[in-house]
């Protein structure tokens, strides 16, 4: 059988550190041991191998010894492999060398070196203390000579099953090591009996170059970490799968890789053109040598001791005492004694005067396991009966456990009314994985009962749990299964919700399809609260397919229902919604306060699912971090994994909003890692749609181009027209970004476009990038100036800055034109918006748009000063990026987007931009345009006739024209001026 071993070393960074900085003091001249301990499969030895790696490519010598149990009584057994080992690769005359004045006493170790040395033995016999203290010398001796040359790795792995004479002369090595270069690694496992260990333990204690490093298990994300590398799979695991993993194995990463070879041996783990399943989890196999392992613990307990083990191990993972001895008979101290018996074989431990558990998972499956199925099943029968005997009085603290031994007993009625009990009260404490348990438990005991088949209840149930889960193929079958055994109208109209609500994570034609049949029953069953939760779920599909202002409506008629019933749930429900629709309206005033109104009833009333929801729709508006992680804390502790992704996903982009770019892409990242794990599409499509976001702001447009186009063909399969248009619209301004000016162009309607509120506003950045990018920006700015804008004072956080990007776009159009004051408006207004919101993306282009507008002025200082800001901002901005290319890429393009800041060079581009004119010239230019006469023009500009003509004069020599009409045309064209009613009547002098 393949073994399916991790490909790096996972969770152990802290170790490897310690061991290269002891490899860097070794390296310095001066001795270093490290003593690594830890449980079998802990990875000792796979940590060993890495510095032993590291070691040998910075040229070091490595020897290597291992111990065996089998070899505890064979003197100097590690000692003896490792230089068998060295010499073994040597040739004899080297071999002599290497052993110099030592070789009489080390060829002890190794006779079969006599066939081939002719070394001179001592004819004198000498104590045994003594010839060891020479062996121990000579030993010492050759392994410190080996250091003049190199420094040295000296490994020995297992000392729990070493001899008591190679522990002897570790503790003497070590004592000698401080001068040279020399780093001993030696490896234990401490639960394991030697009486050698300890002495040698304690010696290193009182020595200043020792160390201990205890290896710990690995963590839950560590484990994932590791089967994703074994996999190389990207999406992260589902928790249930996980869960199971990490329980069964605690962290241990040899249990982890036998146990996970083993699945995908038996096929309950396989791969489909490149991408791993997994079969429904139920129980794990144990593999054959972990099986071993256990047995070799079973070895020295007594029979009692056995039989008890395996009742403990029916019990469960943890057992009762009064259980356990009600079953058993036993005294008190009788069954104390055996407990302590399997304490002492490392078994069992003790969690309460009450209570024991297995020390391992493993070792209660593998001991369950070999039990035959008709001695479990009498078994948990009889455990079950006894819970229900002592504790009659409190059976709602043990309802899980007499749920699964009736269930393992078979005993069907017993198990479906407690799975149910179980179920329902993991519900309530948000805990939807023992939740699905529970109710596939009840699901499975009714079917076996011909007089109580599954109701459609319990399906619901167990398809919420399951819905919660992210798992949507099983809430699916799970409606549907409800909706089969639906027996009057309510069950029936709450399947059709359920499945509406569902779907809306998959494909929106399916959702409003459901939401209309049950919002047509629910009006024929003349039901004012079904009713009013089927207006809010059509009204949020109304929503999420671009029409808010018809949404808006659905809501409202909801909400009055809810207040005459004065429903506090239904109430926060449609408070939410309405906050979500008034935001795709956009009116963030509305939104604010509906969600200000939601949050309070939804503490209230302890809903965490939908309180996370609004508190991760409020922090769009106040960039409050601190809510949406909140949000995230709450979806977490009830398992909402679809909650989490989204709420992680806005945690990204208000990071980004807030300037924080690195920390911004990590959350957005991590939060399509699990959108993708459950396989959540519209979650998926924002946050990729997010991350391209961010991506354009750090000017790496090829990367925001892949997530944008991803983002959109999710958001289109689907049928997910907000998410289509918003991506689409970043997309196209990607392809502006990487100068594909048709390719954007081909993505953004046609003028004449004139956007009503709401989705149609997403257009307005990318034809503005557009119209910049061709230098065509009169079409935009008449647009513009025909739109109604929310009053400014009613912007707030994600929406402020959308709006602040609109204006600072018209600002380098109207820099364009030369309307110099109102792109200078525009831009101070923006910024003083920003920095009162604390909003920073993108703080450094408004900055650079408004030096420009400086440099057209020709008030070079003012220009100066404000590149010099942007310089700031863009370091600033960089500064909080962690991936270096990234980083790198960013600072060289922002900065060479900033024109030089020396007057002559600035004056050169001012000039060339509008044919060389004056900001005098330009206006004159403008009224001319308009038709007026030179005195006129005098007039208008409080200035002399003769200051007019010689300013004429000066255009027409400069644009090379002859002509008023020809200036008149240059400034529409450029424009400065609208066209005059008729140009016939302008001429050279008048």
């Amino acid at each position: 059988m393949k073994l399916f071993l991790t490909p790096a070393l996972i969770g152990r960074s802290e170790e490897l550190n310690q061991l290269k900085n002891a490899l860097a003091v070794v390296q310095g001249g001066a001795g270093r041991c490290v003593f690594v301990n830890g449980e079998a499969g802990i990875g000792k030895s796979r940590l060993l191998t890495e510095i032993r790696s590291r070691a040998a490519d910075k040229g070091f010598n490595i020897f290597v010894g291992r111990c065996f149990e089998q070899d505890m009584a064979f003197p100097y057994a590690p000692l003896i492999d490792m230089l068998r080992t060295f010499f073994a690769r040597r040739e004899v005359s080297d071999i002599l060398d290497l052993l110099g004045l030592q070789a009489p006493e080390i060829i002890k170790l190794l006779p079969e070196l006599t066939a081939h040395i002719a070394v001179a033995q001592s004819a004198v016999s000498l104590e045994p203390e003594t010839e060891k203290r020479r062996l121990f010398e000579a030993l010492a001796d050759f392994f410190l000579r080996q250091t003049e040359t190199k420094p040295m790795v000296l490994i020995v792995e297992d000392l729990h099953w070493s001899d008591a004479a190679s522990l002897a002369f570790l503790l003497y090595l070590v004592r000698r090591i401080a001068p040279y270069r020399v780093l001993l690694l030696l490896s234990y496992r401490p639960v394991e009996t030697n009486t050698g260990l300890p002495p040698l333990l304690t010696g290193l204690d009182r020595e200043p170059l020792a160390q201990a490093l205890k290896l710990k298990p690995l963590t839950r994300s560590e484990v994932e970490q590791m089967l994703r590398a074994i996999l190389d799979q990207r999406q992260a695991l589902s928790a249930e799968f996980l869960e199971a993993i990490y329980t069964l194995t605690d962290g241990n990463p040899f249990f982890t890789e036998e146990i996970f070879t083993s699945m995908i041996a038996a096929g309950e783990i396989y791969c489909i053109k490149g991408r791993w399943q997994r079969k429904p989890l139920s129980r794990i196999n144990i593999p054959g040598n972990v099986q071993r392992s256990v047995q070799q613990r079973l070895g020295p307990i007594s029979l009692k001791a056995r039989q008890l083990l395996d009742l403990a191990a029916v019990s469960g993972f943890s057992f009762d005492f009064a259980v356990l001895q009600a079953l058993t008979g036993h005294s008190d101290s009788a069954l104390l004694a055996l407990i302590k018996e399997l304490m002492a074989a490392q078994l069992v431990v003790e969690e309460s005067a009450d209570q024991f558990a297995f020390r391992h998972a493993l070792t209660r499956e593998a001991l369950y396991t070999q039990l035959l199925a008709r001695e479990r099943q009498t078994l948990h029968g009889q455990i079950a009966q006894t819970i229900e005997q002592i504790h009659a009085g409190a059976l709602e603290a043990h309802l899980e456990a007499l749920a699964y031994h009736f269930f393992e007993a078979a005993m069907w009625t017993k198990a479906l009314d407690y799975a149910q009990r179980a179920g329902e009260k993991a519900r309530s404490l948000y805990a939807p994985h023992a939740a699905v348990e529970q109710f596939t438990w009840a699901i499975t005991a009714a079917s076996h009962l011909s007089a109580s088949p599954p109701s459609a209840a319990l399906y619901r149930l167990r398809g919420q749990a399951f819905d919660t889960l992210g798992e949507f193929g099983r809430a699916r079958a799970d409606y549907e299964a409800a909706l089969q055994a639906a027996q009057d109208q309510r069950a029936t109209w709450q399947a059709l919700l359920d499945l509406g609500l569902l779907w809306a994570s998959r494909d929106y034609d399916q959702t409003g399809d459901y939401c209309r049949q049950a919002l047509e029953l629910a009006r024929s069953m003349a039901d004012p609260a079904a009713t009013g939760h089927s207006l809010n779920r059509l009204g949020n599909w109304l929503m999420n397919k671009g029409q808010p202002f018809e949404a808006l409506g659905y809501h409202h008629e909801a909400l009055e229902r809810f207040e005459a019933l004065e429903d506090q749930a239904g109430i926060a429900e449609t408070l939410d919604l309405l906050a979500m629709t008034s935001n795709q309206a956009g009116d963030a005033v509305a939104t604010i306060a509906y969600y200000k109104r939601a949050i309070p009833i939804l503490r209230e009333l302890n809903n965490r699912q939908t309180l996370a929801s609004c508190l991760t729709n409020l922090a769009y508006y106040t960039l409050d971090e601190r809510q949406v992680r909140e949000a995230i804390k709450l979806a977490q502790e009830i398992d909402w994994q679809s909650g989490e992704a989204y709420a992680m996903e806005n945690l990204g982009l208000i990071l980004s909003i807030r300037g924080d770019y690195g920390q911004g892409l990590t959350a957005a990242q991590n939060g399509l890692a699990l959108a993708e794990a459950i396989e959540h599409q519209m979650w998926q499509a924002a946050c990729h749609i997010t991350l391209g976001q961010s991506y354009l702001a750090l000017l790496a447009f090829d990367a925001a181009r892949r997530h944008l186009e991803r983002g959109v063909a999710i958001a289109t399969n689907a049928g997910a027209t907000f998410f289509d248009i918003q991506g689409t619209t970043y997309l196209a301004s990607a392809c502006i970004g990487q100068h594909h000016l048709d390719e954007a162009a081909a993505l953004v309607p046609q003028p004449p476009f004139k956007p009503a509120f709401g989705l149609d506003y997403f257009w307005i950045r990318p034809i503005l990038e557009l119209g910049l990018a061709r230098k065509d920006v009169a079409p935009t700015l008449q647009m513009l100036d025909e739109l109604a804008f929310p009053d400014r004072q009613t912007w707030r956080g994600g929406a402020a800055q959308f709006f602040g990007t609109v204006f600072q776009l018209r600002g380098e159009a109207l820099t364009m034109v030369g309307r110099l004051d109102e792109a200078e408006a525009d831009l101070q207004s923006v910024i003083e918006l920003y920095r009162k919101l604390g909003i920073r993306i993108d703080l450094w282009r408004v900055h650079l748009a408004l030096g420009k507008v400086y440099q057209a002025a020709a008030d070079f200082e003012q220009a100066k000063t404000t590149f010099a800001t942007t310089r700031i901002l863009v370091d600033e901005s960089a500064a909080t990026i962690t991936d270096d290319t990234l980083r790198e890429n960013f600072r060289q393009r922002a900065l060479a987007m900033i024109p030089p800041t020396k007057p002559r060079l600035l004056r050169q581009a001012a000039n060339r931009e509008l044919g060389g004119l004056t900001r005098r010239e330009r206006q004159v230019a403008a009224v001319v345009a308009q038709g007026l006469s030179n005195q006129e023009i005098a007039n208008e500009l409080v200035v002399s006739v003769k200051t007019v003509e010689a300013h004429v004069s000066r255009i027409l020599s400069k644009l090379g024209f002859s002509s008023r009409a020809q200036v008149a045309a240059w400034a529409v064209d450029k424009g400065l001026a609208s066209a005059p009613q008729d140009l016939s009547s302008l001429s050279a002098d008048s």
